[in-house]
């Protein structure tokens, strides 16, 4: 059953777009639990950065759950951005130049999502993504990064195959879709200490991971 915020605010938006903005809804806001399980994990107040937050729907989504975060919501897809600025709420914001977050947005955040991003970013530009979190982070702050297993290989490439799709439809944007393991995340993030929060599988896509960092150095 979708919650007051999902059924009343967030729905209705989506439905409003169109073919994309049911797709996007089904995607990401049909399982409930899950998103849950995110927000909970994210501080209940505080300043949070959402990287990679598309037209701000799930950024807003936080907001409702816990109107003390203040969240900035960062994507480089300007038409998106666009959308996203239209979702008027007092401590929320969005930018899609990572120069304006750092110089427009108060310093430091407490938290920083990254929610089904980096499989879309190509693996070159990841040490960026690093360097800019370790940048932005207060010490002792959340880095909370979602993604999907390369294992098991055929659940892998249908879920691939199927975000290859949504950034076809314009649901998401980014280079070729590619998975990698928990290991190569906590690599690619050597300053923070990690551990892996179980979650439920899903029956026709790879199997989440859902990887929460917290700075160290």
């Amino acid at each position: 059953m979708p919650s007051p915020e999902v059924k009343t605010i967030l729905r209705p938006l989506l439905f409003s777009q169109g073919l994309r903005g049911r797709l996007e809804y089904y995607v990401k806001f049909r399982n409930q639990a899950w998103l849950e399980q995110v927000s909970t994990l994210l501080p209940p107040a505080g300043l949070i950065l959402d990287y990679g937050c598309g037209d701000g729907i799930f950024t807003l989504y936080l907001k409702l759950r816990h109107p003390a975060r203040q969240l900035v919501g960062f994507d480089v897809d300007r038409t998106k951005i666009s959308r996203a600025k239209d979702l008027r709420r007092e401590g929320l914001w969005f930018r899609e130049r990572l120069d304006d977050v750092e110089e427009d947005c108060p310093q430091p955040f407490d938290a920083l999502l990254c929610y089904d991003v980096l499989h879309h970013i190509h693996p070159r530009h990841h040490p960026a993504v690093a360097d800019f979190a370790s940048r932005v982070l207060a010490p002792g702050g959340t880095l909370l990064l979602k993604e999907e297993s390369p294992l098991p290989r055929f659940k892998a490439m249908c879920s691939a195959a199927v975000d290859n799709l949504l950034t076809w439809s314009g649901v998401t944007t980014g280079s070729r879709v590619r998975f990698f393991p928990a290991e190569y995340y906590r690599g690619l993030f050597p300053g923070f200490s990690w551990r892996e929060i179980p979650c439920r599988k899903w029956e026709f896509r790879a199997t989440p991971l859902l990887l929460y960092g917290r700075r160290t150095s």
